[in-house]
Formats: structure tokens, C-alpha cells, sequence
């Protein structure tokens, strides 16, 4: 999820195709700030005579390096879907050679009960999928946090300042977890094994910034994350 369906004529190589699906991830990666490995395409090419694609009166002359992209997707705003259609019209003219006039792009829209990613289940709705997208933003976020910031503490549901570590685990009520003072998150049971990966990635990360890796020169306070925790 986003799901891309994409439609082009006869004749792209196999080298010509990776390259459109992989500048097509790379747009929808930044546009939609989905996890990296949130990739569904599907490729169809087709003889000429079976597309036809005019120009709703927009005086838009297409050629047979057309390319139509339809996206299913979870609902997103309308300056998400604005930064899509650019980027993608951006990355596959330098990328890929691809005249704009030649792209085609529409969004379909759906809710989270229509979405199962494997093992009959709707991940969604199971609440698995919510932390590994809340993860990944939150790991996006802290990569670039300015250093003049300070993580938010907790303690008994109340909130306060301190000078540990940037916050960038999510709250979410069906996860809890903690950090110890060297930084190494204890993943609680309600943690689906599913989630390892993204989970992995934020105890390094800890880890790392609790060794000092945030510290600023000069800066002789020891920078530990003393808890974290979810709700």
C-alpha cells in the first residue's frame, strides 16, 4: 500500500521497466512518507491498438512511450496527491527519459478494512501495520532532529522536559515499550514478530545516540535515554 498499476505499451526492455518502477517507489516514498519497503506494482504492456489515451481537450499530444499509473491507496490529502503527480512527472523525465505529456496518473481511494497483506488478516485493523508506518516516520524525523531539542520524558502518563534523547517512538495504545539507560529497547509481548524489522532499527539507532553520537562538541553532559514509553 499505495498499490501501482502500471499500464504502458509494447516494446520497454526489462532494464527500461525497473527503472520506471523504481523511480515510481522512489515519488511515492516521498510524497506519501510510506516505509520503503511498502512496495506493491504490478506492470502491464500492451500493443498499441489496445490503449487509447487522447487528451480531454488539454491539447496534449501523447506518444507510444505512454505510460498510465493508477494508484490505489489509503486516503491521503490533496497536497499529497498534488506533490505526487509532480515528483512523478520530475523523476521519470530525468530519470527515465519520459516526456510529462506522456504520463498518465489517478488515485483511487479506500479505508483501512480493505487492505489484507498476507496470512487472512487485515493488518490495519489488527492495529500490526499502524506501528510499522508510526516507526517509520518517527525514525525519519529523528535522523534530522535538531540538536537544540530535547526528548519529552514520561513518568506516571505525565509529560516534562529533560535533556535525554530526541522522542521518536510513536504513542500508540496497543504498544508498550521501554529503554534502559544504555539506550536498548525491551520489546514488550504485544509487539508483533512482524514488526522486528522496523523495531531493530529503532533500538540501533537508540543505542547509537546513547553512546553519545547526539552529543554537541563541546557539550561534557552525558546524553542517556532514561524511558520511553508508549501509549
Amino acid at each position: 500500500m499505495p498499490l501501482l498499476y502500471i499500464d504502458v505499451i509494447e516494446g520497454r526492455d526489462p532494464g527500461e521497466i525497473k527503472a520506471l518502477l523504481d523511480t515510481a517507489h522512489v515519488a511515492v516514498v516521498e510524497a506519501f512518507e510510506v516505509p520503503e519497503r511498502d512496495r506493491y506494482q504490478v506492470v502491464k504492456s500492451h500493443p498499441a491498438g489496445e490503449i487509447v489515451a487522447l487528451d480531454t481537450g488539454l491539447g496534449i499530444d501523447r506518444s507510444e512511450q505512454l505510460v498510465i499509473i493508477h494508484l490505489v491507496s489509503r486516503r491521503r490529502t490533496r497536497a499529497q496527491k498534488e506533490r505526487l503527480y509532480a515528483l512523478l512527472a520530475e523523476r521519470l523525465r530525468d530519470d527515465c527519459g519520459l516526456d510529462p505529456a506522456d504520463l498518465i496518473v489517478s488515485v483511487t481511494e479506500n479505508d483501512d478494512e480493505d487492505w489484507s497483506f498476507g496470512s487472512g488478516r487485515a493488518q490495519f485493523l489488527t492495529g500490526e501495520l499502524h506501528w510499522v508506518f508510526a516507526a517509520n516516520r518517527h525514525v525519519r524525523f529523528a535522523r534530522g532532529w535538531p540538536r537544540r531539542f530535547r526528548n519529552a520524558e514520561t513518568s506516571g502518563g505525565a509529560v516534562r522536559q529533560s535533556r535525554a534523547l530526541p522522542l521518536i517512538v510513536p504513542h500508540h495504545s496497543a504498544i508498550r515499550h521501554q529503554a534502559d539507560g544504555q539506550g536498548v529497547i525491551r520489546q514488550s509481548d504485544v509487539v508483533k514478530p512482524g514488526m522486528r524489522a522496523r523495531f531493530d532499527e529503532l533500538r540501533a539507532l537508540a543505542a547509537r545516540r546513547a553512546r553519545g553520537a547526539s552529543a554537541q562538541p563541546g557539550d561534557g553532559r552525558a546524553r542517556t535515554c532514561t524511558q520511553w514509553s508508549v501509549r
